[in-house]
């Protein structure tokens, strides 16, 4: 070895030093607290030893320290001052060494597992750990493994120092576990893909998530080697396109290659410059999990901050294939991730909407669901860029599927109510006008339900519930929760046609039966209960709930709600009742009571008809128009 691989950093400003006070006789008789004050002394003595070719002093006590004894002594203190002192004979021998090739792997094992003792830097011990790990890397003496041809012992000296490695750590810990990693790794004549391997899986998941100081190191060693790992880390991303004609690359990472690629792409592009322009084959490539997964590896590309859209324009072409490819998960992948890339860039987004647009015609309607759902969601807090693509959202609330006109009048009842909440508290109450972008919203939903609340209960019911809960923003923590809310409708009617208040005025009237309804149910419940009523009361009763029953999209399980109500003996159930049936109720008695019915029928009925419940409450609830 020469001196150049072994003692390079190591610049000694060092006094000349006597001989030694400790003898490698000593060590090798001392026992108990005698040897732990001997490897004391040596440590204190061996610190400011300069680095000479004369040896004759150091050689009994290298020769002590070699062996077995001190090496595997059952006393960690021992073990971590031998460690110390070896560490220092390494420095001062080089770039040669005292000790046979066994006996040097045995020391480098046990340097190895001492390294351990990084990990924490709150121990005791923790200012002789940082010693010996400092010593280790300005001296460069892990990289005599190489010659020794000792490779299992660098991958588990690898694995160590990636897992010691803290956020706890200072930069100088961080520099030194990084000074031993890039070191080896630049005296190598080649990198073995095991090696390669305990970099690259710090850099993708569990280890990303689980260890972020690991992944941290990882990516810093890509940085600096990167010229030294370019030919291995190539040629393994090579061998793993589908569409490669290499020999398969044997690795534990290798099913990982999309989330590598991104990963190498940020910390060290030169790398994969030649592998990312291939990605657009593998985009179109025959099979729909290859494509799949391609999808999702352009979108990481694109939201990695490299500009990948600018130096690769044929990557934005190959995910724009995407959007319009013949499979339908395909299809919804691409359109969940364009939806994020559109919000992020510009350029995309100039781009892609045109492309993501046309989603909200896809021939299948999980499609365009999917679509609806994804700009819906990205809409909530910001409508830009989406604006021109939401009135078409608008359109597809009247679908003819149930699915897609579900998604879409649920998203835009989102929008619409969480725009003028922020407009709420932004302005006074009576400065607030209709949220921008998505102010028709009331209008289509009454528009809808007047052309389906004869024909179609689902619908029908699916409205009601929506705009009675979800369409206007939630006031309930706000003292003047009431008059808020009247605002906050008054808006919503001012842009309203007149064919549209049509609507509106009869789900008012739809309302004011279903409370007529109620509360006949009531006064017969009551006289049956008091032994007041005629014989048929029982029978009347039953209609009056059939009647109600039948207003819902499955009847049968309304009248199950019903025969509920009908046997409880729970008196709040009644009460709860009464206040729904009120014409006089305020919107929180409403609220509230429809809370407590739900919560009293709750143990008589199933979970999944517990929404049931809520929605025969809200029918008659005064929950949209109350009467303060």
């Amino acid at each position: 070895l020469s001196a150049s691989r072994v003692g390079a950093l190591w610049e000694p400003q060092m006094e000349e030093c006597g001989d030694l006070t400790i003898t490698g006789s000593d060590l090798k008789s001392a026992k108990g607290a005698t040897l732990v004050k001997s490897l004391q002394t040596l440590s204190e003595e061996l610190t400011n030893f300069e680095q000479t070719e004369e040896h004759e002093g150091l050689q009994s006590c290298a020769e002590a320290l070699g062996d077995a004894k001190l090496l595997r002594h059952k006393d960690p203190e021992v073990k971590l001052l031998t460690a110390c002192c070896v560490s220092d004979v390494l420095r001062i021998y080089a770039p040669d060494t005292p000790y046979s090739p066994d006996t040097l792997k045995n020391v480098f094992e046990v340097l190895i597992q001492q390294l351990n003792g990084v990990r924490d830097p709150k121990s005791g011990s923790f200012s002789r750990y940082f010693y010996l790990l400092e010593r280790l890397a300005m001296v460069k003496s892990f990289v005599l493994m190489i010659d020794l041809e000792c490779q299992d012992l660098i991958e588990s000296l690898f694995e160590v120092l990636f897992d010691v490695t803290s956020k706890e750590h200072g930069v100088r810990v961080e520099g030194f576990l990084l000074e031993i990693l890039v070191g080896i790794i630049e005296d190598l004549d080649a990198v073995p893909q095991p090696l390669l391997d305990v970099v690259l899986e710090k850099v993708v998941q569990p280890a990303k998530a689980e260890k972020p100081a690991a992944y941290a190191l990882a990516r810093r060693v890509l940085q600096r080697c990167s010229n030294e790992l370019n030919a291995p880390l190539h040629h393994f991303l090579q061998s793993c396109l589908p569409n490669s004609t290499l020999e398969r690359v044997e690795s534990d990472v290798r099913d990982e290659w999309p989330h590598l690629v991104v990963e190498v792409a940020s910390a060290a592009p030169d790398v994969v410059k030649y592998v990312v322009p291939q990605l657009s084959e593998v985009a179109t490539m025959e099979e729909e999990a290859v494509r799949l997964k391609a999808t999702h590896l352009l979108a990481d590309l694109f939201e990695s901050g490299q500009r990948v859209e600018h130096d690769y324009p044929a990557l934005v072409t190959a995910f724009k294939g995407r959007l319009n490819d013949v499979s339908v998960e395909v299809r919804r992948a691409a359109v969940v991730r364009c939806v994020a890339l559109v919000q992020k860039s510009a350029l995309l987004s100039d781009q892609l909407l045109p492309d993501l647009t046309q989603r909200l015609f896809d021939g299948e309607d999980k499609v365009r669901a999917t679509t609806i759902k994804a700009v819906c969601g990205a809409c909530t807090l910001r409508v830009e860029p989406f604006a021109e693509l939401l009135k078409d959202i608008g359109g597809r609330i009247f679908d003819r599927r149930p699915a897609v006109r579900s998604a879409a009048r649920a998203g835009v009842c989102a929008i619409y109510a969480r725009q003028m909440g922020t407009e709420f508290k932004a302005v006074a109450a009576e400065e607030v006008s209709p949220p921008e972008g998505v102010e028709w919203a009331p209008a289509r939903l009454l528009q809808c339900y007047g052309a389906e609340a004869g024909s179609d209960p689902a619908s029908r019911l699916e409205l009601e519930d929506l705009l009675q809960d979800k369409l206007l923003p939630s006031f309930a923590d706000e003292a003047d929760a009431e008059a808020l809310h009247a605002r906050a409708l008054t808006v919503a009617h001012g842009e309203l046609a007149p064919l549209q208040r049509k609507a509106f005025l009869s789900l008012l009237r739809a309302k004011r039966l279903s409370q007529d309804q109620l509360r006949k149910w009531l006064d017969l419940h009551r006289a049956v209960k008091e032994k007041r009523a005629s014989g048929s009361a029982k029978e009347e009763m039953a209609r009056v709930a059939a009647a109600s029953a039948a207003n819902f999209p499955e009847p049968a399980k309304a009248k199950e709600v019903w025969d509920a109500i009908g046997a409880s003996k729970d008196g709040k159930v009644a009460k709860s009742l009464t206040a729904l049936a009120a014409a006089s109720s305020s919107r929180a008695d409403a609220l509230t009571a429809r809370v407590e019915l739900r919560r009293r029928l709750s143990p008589h009925l199933p979970a999944s008809a517990l929404p049931l419940v809520e929605s025969m409450a809200s029918r008659p609830g005064m929950l949209l128009a109350s009467s303060s």
